[in-house]
């Protein structure tokens, strides 16, 4: 349950286990939704990640098949292409101490 509350705390406006929150989500009575719009479902997913400090997550995904956003929703990523040359750069110039950095983000959306 406090995993759980983790999720859904980081989300919203945060939770009794004082984890930061983003206020990316807010939740409205279905009487609330404006006309036109669906309402969407979320999924949740479960795993255990023994070597983490934190072993346990759960992950709220939203379905995205009956998703309705007026604007464009989607993520821009690089093509082949790009991430092969960027990949090609590094390895080639490891003899002048090129190095490579990947980050992984833990929160992808956040309020400004």
């Amino acid at each position: 349950m406090k995993v759980l509350s983790n999720e859904i705390g980081r989300l919203t406006k945060g939770n009794i286990h004082g984890l930061k929150s983003t206020d990316t989500i807010e939740f409205i009575f279905k009487s609330e939704v404006p006309n036109g719009r669906d309402i969407n479902y979320a999924t949740f997913v479960c795993d255990c990640r023994p070597l983490k400090d934190d072993p346990w997550r759960v992950r709220c995904v939203a379905g995205g098949d009956r998703l309705s956003y007026p604007n464009d929703p989607l993520s821009p990523a690089a093509n082949l292409l790009d991430t092969k040359l960027l990949l090609n750069s590094t390895t080639i110039g490891t003899h002048k101490g090129a190095r490579f950095l990947s980050a992984d983000l833990k929160d992808y959306f956040w309020k400004k």
